[in-house]
């Protein structure tokens, strides 16, 4: 800012020169220098407005009016030195007004978009909105929603979703999941032998809030279920099985699947889930998406401490009621046997008891004998 000072300083001290040179009448070769050293003027001064402020305007201009017809009477005018300011040892680029907000901020930041979010993929826009609408009763409660989700097959996850999502825009707008995968140490369900269950193997689920056997709700959601591709396969019309909706059509699991748990957990989920011959959507997952289903929002070591836990609690509970099964036993033993000490009589020892005409016969026969 001081160089810009001076150097007005200099200009206003020129034009006051070209202001005297107007009361004179100058020689025609030195007006003629003049000129053209006011030209050079210009131009230095505008390369040097170019090198301290860039794109930032200066609104300076030189504009000197044509001399005026002088007499010859005048005096010619002296010669005119002009002297500008040596400016290129005290060049500072300038600056410009400093914002608070943004003083910390780097001097240059480049412009740089952000990255495209990874689009989501069906299977996990399904399993979300299956989480977001179940409502989960005892197993699923017990090791976890997301783990219950997680460990249904991909297709089944994802005609599943489609499902509820229509009854629910059809007026069943509690439809959700009730109960979906369940290891057989749960110990839950209809079949003596839980091996043989479906839901061990992430192929069927039951659901909620379609109504009872034999209404119309649950005749809708049959209908729905065979839209998208699924399957009742007990029917609307059952007490314990209407809202039993599977993957496959077959009611019992084979003994290819079974060799693909345990029965705390499977074994392998790709194996699992391929057990049942369905390959869509499972080929298209890595062993990472897979190991990930497996665990799902739960640590898999938390969850199979937890199914140990309940596995014990059950055998526990068996065995204590087989316990006071034997104790009442023995108190009936001792009971018996206390009665076996007393004397018993001879009806009670070794004769069957009468029967009501024989008592009848027996009374008379005594009436006889009192009479005579």
């Amino acid at each position: 800012m001081k160089v810009l000072t001076a150097l007005k300083k200099e200009i206003r001290d020129l034009r006051k020169q070209m202001s005297a040179t107007q009361t004179v009448r100058p020689d025609g070769a030195k007006v003629e220098t003049l000129q053209r050293e006011v030209v050079e003027l210009k131009d230095e001064v505008v390369g040097l407005k170019e090198r301290l402020w860039g794109v930032y305007p200066l609104s300076l201009s030189l504009s000197f009016p044509p001399p005026r017809p002088q007499s010859s009477a005048v005096a010619e005018p002296k010669g005119v030195t002009l002297k500008l300011p040596d400016v290129g040892d005290a060049y500072n680029p300038p600056q410009g007004p400093i914002n608070p907000a943004t003083a910390a901020l780097p001097a240059v930041i480049e412009d740089r978009l952000p990255d495209a979010l990874r689009p989501r993929s069906a299977l996990e826009e399904a399993k979300t909105y299956l989480i977001s609408t179940a409502t989960p009763g005892y197993t699923m409660r017990r090791q976890g929603v997301p783990v219950a989700i997680e460990r249904l097959h991909p297709a089944f996850v994802v005609k599943l979703a489609e499902s509820i999502k229509q009854a629910r825009e059809a007026g069943l707008e509690h439809a959700g999941v009730y109960s979906a995968y369940r290891p057989p140490a749960f110990r839950i369900g209809g079949f003596r032998d839980k091996f043989r269950s479906l839901h061990s193997y992430g192929l069927a689920v039951d659901v909620t809030g379609i109504g009872r056997a034999r209404s119309k709700s649950a005749r809708l959601w049959q209908s729905i279920v065979r839209t998208v591709g699924l399957y009742l396969p007990y029917g609307a019309n059952n007490r314990a099985e209407f809202n039993h909706t599977q993957l496959v059509p077959t009611k019992v699991a084979s003994n290819d699947m079974r060799q693909t748990i345990t029965a705390r957990e499977p074994k392998d989920l790709r194996q699992m889930w391929l057990a049942s011959h369905v390959n869509e959507y499972v080929t298209d997952l890595t062993l990472a998406d897979a190991s990930k289903s497996a665990t799902g929002a739960a640590d898999e070591d938390k969850a199979a401490a937890q199914v140990q836990h309940a596995a014990a609690e059950v055998r526990a509970a068996a065995d204590h009621h087989s316990d006071r099964g034997g104790a009442r036993k023995a108190v009936r033993s001792s009971h018996s046997g206390s009665r076996g000490s007393q004397p018993r009589s001879r009806s009670a020892a070794g004769r069957r008891p009468a029967s009501k005409p024989q008592r009848a016969k027996t009374r008379r026969a005594k009436g006889r004998r009192k009479t005579s």
